[in-house]
């Protein structure tokens, strides 16, 4: 069965972990009215399906477009994504962390006065 646009709306709204209210309000338009689209009772005009489509940060394509599963396949493939170049960045600071320690061992050193022997 193919879903509706209102369908997808809610299934990328949920996956964004937002609710009708959080949507309503950054459109600018009451919870009855934001449920109203996601229930496809009200038509929605391209100029709000642009917006609808940057608050939930897809394309608008997406939402005209894609079947529930496809929605979720490339949620996910955006949060491995996203997941990945977090732990590749993670390991380029400690790397960073790792020589700037040493860097800084080295500095401690050379700046320590030679210890007076004594007689």
């Amino acid at each position: 069965m193919k879903s509706t646009i209102g369908d997808r709306i809610r299934v990328l709204r949920l996956i964004k972990n937002l609710s009708q209210e959080n949507m309503a309000n950054e459109l600018n338009i009451s919870v009855a009215s934001y449920s109203n689209i996601e229930r496809d009772v009200t038509d929605i005009t391209v100029t709000r399906l642009l917006l609808i489509a940057e608050i939930l940060q897809v394309r608008p394509s997406d939402i005209l477009e894609m079947d529930r599963a496809q929605i979720i396949a490339e949620s996910e493939s955006r949060d491995y994504k996203a997941q990945m170049n977090v732990q590749n960045e993670v390991e380029k600071l400690k790397t960073l962390i790792n020589k700037l320690s040493k860097e800084i061992d080295l500095l401690k050193t050379k700046s320590k006065p030679a210890s007076k022997s004594k007689k």
